[in-house]
């Protein structure tokens, strides 16, 4: 490996512009004006009437969750599958296995509304520190609003 590569791994990042109050409570103002549309966008949302990725994920995770494997058939050797992407129902299979822990009957579909509108919302604070990462604090809100507007 040459010396550059290996200089570079060591390589200290500069440090962080400090954040003042200011910026903490627009951020902050962001954050929850993003949530807010998010919620209003996922109350008005309906489930999808066809049998399209969507409902498949759910099944996947539906299945999951009831400790059934990665399959979306109803017969015990229907649908094994390694079509779709592992990776959003087995998060999704999570939190329906842990959303089922706590009394009430929530369906998949609710749960991954809500998982949805978290997920969603982390990314306007992940946009705002990759902003204030590259550019500074102001760049960073300006990132973060833009993303928390996004339709």
């Amino acid at each position: 490996m040459s010396r550059a590569l290996r200089s570079w791994g060591r390589r200290a990042l500069p440090p962080l512009p400090p954040l003042t109050s200011r910026v903490r409570w627009m951020l902050a103002a962001v954050v929850v004006a993003g949530l807010v549309l998010r919620l209003v966008w996922a109350v008005r949302m309906q489930e999808p009437p066809e049998l399209r990725d969507p409902v498949l994920y759910l099944f996947l995770a539906d299945f999951l969750a009831a400790g059934d494997g990665y399959r979306y058939g109803f017969e015990a050797d229907q649908g094994l599958t390694a079509y779709y992407p592992p990776g959003y129902p087995l998060v999704l299979g999570a939190a329906v296995w842990l959303v089922r822990l706590f009394p009430g009957d929530p369906s998949a579909f609710d749960v991954a509304v809500g998982l949805n509108v978290v997920l969603s919302v982390a990314t306007i604070g992940l946009m705002f520190v990759l902003g204030r990462r590259l550019a500074g604090p102001r760049v960073g809100l300006v990132a973060a609003g833009i993303w928390a507007l996004w339709p």
